[in-house]
């Protein structure tokens, strides 16, 4: 049992993971006190309920909602060693259909489950499995509110948040660059292979500021170009995108562009689009976020182009100090447009646009248990 492993005064006395150590393509950063030679448990719950009101009122009625519950378990074994598994909750039968497991249950998804090992010392990090596509991962941690809206990349479906694959990176020293090559399937997590062909994509993030400021992404500027094929008619599915991002402990904000030549194994499609962004920084004892995203899902139909608007904010009901918000309670307003050809109910003008307000109550909590060496 866990509970006969504990090691209290280690737990007590300091963390047992050094910070950083879930954080994908970057090794994990060196520990601010030493780090006990046995097994780490880290344990992260993200959960978010949402009551809303839509107007015009278009489809199944959406005013009840769980926009997020994750959970994610790790462990360290040593300076090298980690494993990870996420686990996410997913309406059965999707949030439009009527036919789902026990009526449309609420089920538990496989989300990650990798193995992983870092060599600092080299600024080497490298996972296999089911792993995180960096670009999406990277987007989530610098937009920073996945509960409230998804990254650009998975709001839009143009990209997966994972799938089956392997990655490995390096950091240069004083966390100036990291430069990662990953290769996947190409179906994402919910899909099994369709086809023999693999996509690989490559990412840089240039930190400039790293070498004058503590916190090394003050100032990252990211790219992304990835070769890809997805079904059985190996339908092209390439991506390229550059992320600008700055953070400070009191605000944060970035733009992120990304376009694509073909889309959901239609190899014609071109999307292609940007998103902007604003937020509070991690020291405040709040959250506040403003939010615009153009997306055209074929770059040569100016009508199918979505446009969508997001602001909202709210006190922190528990935080950790010089920490991000661990419950919060925001309220928030969704606007959006859509072109002729991109409205829900296609060729029809009452769902052209879309107001929405909600009310969000979420919690992002996290811990670790020191373990005992193993034998």
């Amino acid at each position: 049992m866990i509970s006969a492993l504990l090691l209290p005064a280690a737990l007590a006395a300091e963390p047992c993971a050094p910070a950083g150590l879930l954080t994908p393509v970057r090794p994990a950063a060196p520990a601010a006190k030493p780090v006990p030679r046995g097994s780490c448990l880290n344990v992260r719950l993200e959960l978010a309920g949402e009551a809303s009101q839509t107007t015009p009122a278009v489809g199944l009625s959406r005013q009840l909602a769980l926009p997020r519950a994750r959970a994610e378990l790790g462990l360290r074994s040593g300076g090298v060693a980690s494993a990870r598994v996420a686990v996410e909750a997913v309406r059965s039968g999707g949030q439009t259909g009527y036919l789902g497991v026990d009526g449309e249950s609420l089920l538990p998804r496989l989300q990650i489950a990798e193995a992983r090992a870092d060599w600092r010392r080299f600024g080497l990090a490298g996972a296999a499995g089911l792993i995180d596509d960096p670009w999406v991962v990277d987007g989530q941690r610098t937009w920073g509110l996945p509960a409230v809206q998804p990254t650009f990349a998975l709001s839009t479906a143009w990209m997966e948040r994972a799938d089956l694959g392997v990655w490995v990176a390096w950091t240069a020293p004083l966390d100036l660059a990291t430069v990662s090559v990953a290769g996947m399937s190409g179906e994402g997590y919910r899909r099994r292979e369709r086809n023999d062909g693999q996509d690989v994509s490559a990412m840089l993030t240039l930190r400039p500021l790293a070498p004058l400021v503590d916190d090394a992404e003050r100032l990252a500027i990211s790219a992304v170009a990835r070769s890809g094929s997805l079904g059985i008619e190996y339908a092209r599915n390439h991506r390229v995108g550059l992320r600008i991002s700055a953070e400070h402990p009191y605000a944060a904000g970035g733009v992120e562009l990304l376009a694509g030549w073909g889309l959901d194994a239609d190899a014609d499609r071109e999307p292609g689009g940007l998103s902007a962004w604003a937020r509070t920084g991690r020291a405040l004892p709040a959250v506040g976020w403003g939010r615009v995203d153009v997306a055209r899902y074929d770059r040569t139909d100016a009508d199918s182009a979505v446009t969508t608007l997001q602001v909202g904010g709210g006190p922190a009901l528990m935080s950790k100090a010089g920490g991000p918000p661990r419950v919060y309670l925001a309220l928030g307003y969704e606007g959006t447009r859509y072109g002729e050809s991109a409205a829900p109910l296609a060729g029809t003008s009452d769902a052209s646009a879309t107001n929405t307000f909600f009310v969000q109550l979420g919690a992002n909590l996290r811990g670790d248990i020191a373990l005992e060496p193993s034998p």
